[in-house]
């Protein structure tokens, strides 16, 4: 009978329930659909990995709804309309630090600049923190090494898989690959699946506004297509990455290429810039009629070689390897130490809501199950 009981007490501390609670910043198509993803995923995880996944709080630009007990997600849309918070985000993150709630993650689906300044704050309080928004990554290089610090020194996550392809897995195996020891040598490719979609889809016959409020609508884009359009949502990706191999860059290190006219820098807002856009389309069809001619496409390539960085617009022929891409799919070729010869490829939907959201979700179950191993730099 001992011997039973000493088995039952081990089965039990082997099958011991880990939970998470979560803080998600920003309800618009990632931030919604992530709560879906969880809603449905949550009697699964719970029955199958003994995961407990408990959204606490919720916060958009205008209000915010926290509760110890959490957010019952069938009626989350209801329940966050009758909140009567405002939303403060430092009273936001002060409730949820001081809530101090076991495998608290903050969720930022935002592209806040303000949001992204607050994460040196939540890591120094031990919540951890998983997140699309690359506005934190891509500020001053400073910035950057201070939080991966925080993150180790205060034995909680830093996790930004969606950083730079949405659901595929870059930031993850590049990382592998640089403690195995591998040197990078040179990086290039389709690192926007906005404008992979808009390049895949863009012919003689379709207008550019039109292709581009199309992403826009299907949720593609950045909240702001100028973000994606102006070349900067590809710079900061390139940036990350050129981080996360060791190189110590700003952003305005990168030489970029926009796509846009000054005009449509200037609109004040989102129906003014795609009137503005409108003005563009003669422009964008004398360059796909003459790459076309070339027996060419368009591609928007980000390139960082020999520690240069650049993002440009190009025509590529058949056998470049940017050629043959569909939808809004990116592709990102590493040139290493270990992949002289053949470039590691990296290949797949780079853009949309559900697979940013399942990149983000993917990213929130390592917190609680991964043990910490990224040394601070």
């Amino acid at each position: 009978m001992k011997k039973v009981e000493k088995t039952d007490k081990s089965m039990m501390c082997f099958k011991k329930i880990k939970k998470a609670n979560i803080f998600l910043v920003g309800i618009g198509n990632i931030g919604t659909c992530l709560l879906n993803q969880i809603k449905e995923q949550q009697k699964n995880l719970f029955k199958k990995h003994n995961l407990q996944l408990r959204v606490t709080g919720i916060a958009d630009i205008d209000k915010f709804l926290i509760t110890q007990e959490g957010i019952e997600l069938k009626n989350w849309e209801k329940l966050f309309g009758k909140s009567g918070q405002k939303k403060d985000i430092d009273f936001f993150i002060n409730k949820m630090i001081n809530l101090k709630l076991e495998n608290s993650v903050f969720v930022d689906c935002t592209a806040s600049d303000e949001i992204a300044g607050k994460y040196e704050t939540i890591l120094k309080k031990g919540v951890s923190i998983a997140t699309p928004n690359k506005k934190a990554n891509s500020q001053s290089f400073d910035y950057y090494r201070r939080l991966k610090k925080l993150a180790s020194r205060n034995g909680v996550k830093f996790f930004y898989e969606t950083n730079v392809g949405a659901g595929l897995p870059v930031i993850g195996p590049l990382q592998n690959l640089i403690l195995a020891g591998d040197e990078i040598y040179k990086i290039q490719g389709v690192f926007s699946g906005t404008l992979s979609y808009i390049f895949n889809n863009f012919s003689k016959q379709k207008k550019f506004s039109q292709i581009v409020f199309e992403a826009y609508k299907n949720g593609y884009t950045e909240p702001d297509p100028r973000d994606d359009l102006n070349g900067m949502d590809v710079a900061r990706k390139l940036l990350i990455l050129g981080r996360e191999i060791g190189l110590k860059m700003e952003l305005k290190d990168i030489r970029v290429e926009s796509l846009l006219s000054n005009q449509c820098k200037r609109a004040k807002n989102l129906d003014e810039f795609f009137e503005q856009l409108k003005k563009s389309d003669a422009k964008f069809h004398q360059k796909i009629t003459q790459a076309q001619k070339n027996q060419k496409t368009l591609r928007y390539i980000g390139e960082l070689k020999n520690g240069k960085a650049k993002v440009y617009l190009k025509e590529v022929g058949g056998d470049h390897p940017c050629f043959n891409l569909k939808d809004s799919d990116n592709i990102i070729a590493f040139c290493s130490k270990y992949y002289k010869t053949n470039p590691m490829v990296v290949k797949g939907p780079g853009a949309g809501r559900e697979v940013t959201a399942a990149g983000v979700f993917a990213d929130i179950i390592k917190v609680i199950k991964e043990p910490l191993k990224n040394k601070a730099i």
